[in-house]
């Protein structure tokens, strides 16, 4: 995603001649939207390096309990940010907010790009989201309880 494309741009051949689909705002919008993505994916490219070095940390000190406590809690507040985050995003004003991070506003109500991304299909792309973050945390989970799995005598 970093770095692909200079600017945002679909073209399409219209009586002969090729033209943009979206306009300049649009562009605009969707590169600011894009510099988000980047931003968020380094963000959890960071914090995922930190989780593999606290628990690489604490295997080696012994702490194999302590590890799940920890994954038990993330789950939780994992939990509670969701619901939060679906709460808070179905309300209006917060979702102009949102929309602002990428200028919505100056799109206009004839924007192409607004017509494509309805509220439902944003709806939809944060559940998708929602479910495949739910499938990592089952992977980090899986992964964790195999590190951590305590050794039983006859089971």
């Amino acid at each position: 995603m970093m770095g692909k494309e200079v600017a945002f741009s679909i073209v399409a051949e219209y009586q002969g001649k090729e033209q943009d689909i979206f306009n300049i705002y649009e562009g605009i919008s969707m590169e600011r939207f894009r510099i988000v993505l980047n931003e968020s994916a380094l963000l959890l490219g960071a914090l995922f390096l930190l989780l593999i070095l606290f628990v690489f940390l604490f295997l080696r000190f012994d702490l194999k309990q302590e590890i799940r406590s920890a994954y038990q809690l993330s789950f939780g507040a994992f939990s509670i940010f969701w619901i939060t985050a679906g709460i808070l995003l179905s309300v209006r004003g917060l979702q102009r907010m949102v929309g602002r991070l990428i200028n919505v506003d100056e799109l206009g109500v004839d924007s192409l790009l607004l017509k494509i991304a309805t509220p439902e299909f944003v709806s939809h792309g944060l559940i998708a989201i929602m479910l495949l973050s739910l499938v990592f945390m089952g992977i980090i989970g899986y992964v964790i309880y195999k590190l951590t799995k305590p050794k039983r005598i006859f089971w």
